[in-house]
C-alpha cells in the first residue's frame, strides 16, 4: 500500500552481537612510547595528526594515555588505523579519565571515515555531552546530554559503541564498562555525507 505524504517509515536501530573476528582491533601490547608507527594487533599501522603531543602506549595496564591539556583551539590530536577505507563499520573503544574537568573543554572518542565521522564525549565547562562532528573546524552535526545515570566519573571506564552504515544513519551507544550493554542507542541519526557517493562515504577508523 502506497504511504501517505504524512506517513513516515520507521527504521529499528542495529542489534549488535559480539564480533568473532575483526578487521581492525588493538589491545595495546606493544612496547611502550608513541603510538604513530605501531602495528595494531588487527588493521594495519597507526598514524597521528594533530596536535604535535601524540598518544603513548603503556605497558603495565596495556593502555593508551595522552595526558596534554592545552591543544590549540580545534586541533586535537587523532590517530587513524591503517589504509583500508571502509564503509559499513561497528567501533568501540574503553575509556576513562583520572579527573573530571570543570573548566574547559575535553573531547575524546572514536573516529571513522578516516575523520569524517567523530562520535566524542564532550566534557564543557563541567557539561556532559555527547557529539557527532565532521571535519573542517568541527561541524556539528548532533549532540545530546548524558543521562544522570552514565554521568562520566573519574576512574571509571566507559564503553563508547558507534555504527556507521552506507545508508547514512548512524548510531552511538554510551554505558559504563562494568554494566549491561544498553540494548537502545543514545544517539542515532542520518547525514547525505555519509551515504553512498557523500563526501564522507568511506574511510580509515581512529581515535
Amino acid at each position: 500500500q502506497p504511504l501517505s505524504e504524512n506517513s513516515r517509515v520507521i527504521t529499528p536501530p542495529p542489534v549488535f552481537e559480539d564480533p568473532t573476528t575483526y578487521s581492525f582491533r588493538d589491545e595495546f601490547s606493544q612496547t611502550a612510547g608513541n603510538l604513530s608507527g605501531k602495528t595494531a594487533d588487527n588493521g594495519g599501522t597507526w598514524a597521528g595528526s594533530g596536535d604535535a603531543d601524540q598518544f603513548v602506549v603503556e605497558t603495565t595496564g596495556h593502555t593508551l594515555q595522552r595526558t596534554t591539556t592545552s591543544d590549540a583551539t580545534n586541533t586535537g590530536r587523532w590517530a587513524d588505523l591503517g589504509s583500508t577505507n571502509y564503509t559499513n563499520v561497528s567501533l568501540q573503544v574503553d575509556m576513562k579519565i583520572n579527573s573530571v574537568p570543570t573548566t574547559g573543554l575535553l573531547l575524546m572518542g572514536l573516529t571513522a571515515r578516516s575523520q569524517g565521522f567523530m562520535a566524542l564525549l564532550s566534557i564543557n565547562a563541567g557539561i556532559q555531552t555527547l557529539r557527532i562532528y565532521r571535519p573542517s573546524s568541527f561541524v556539528l552535526v548532533q549532540a545530546v546530554s548524558i543521562p544522570v545515570a552514565k554521568t562520566v566519573a573519574a576512574n571509571t571506564y566507559y564503553t563508547l559503541r558507534a555504527e556507521v552504515l552506507a545508508n547514512g544513519r548512524y548510531y552511538v551507544w554510551f554505558w559504563q564498562t562494568s554494566t549491561n550493554v544498553p540494548g537502545d542507542p543514545l544517539m542515532k541519526g542520518y547525514h547525505s555525507v555519509y551515504q553512498t557517493g557523500g563526501s564522507q562515504a568511506t574511510g580509515t577508523p581512529g581515535l
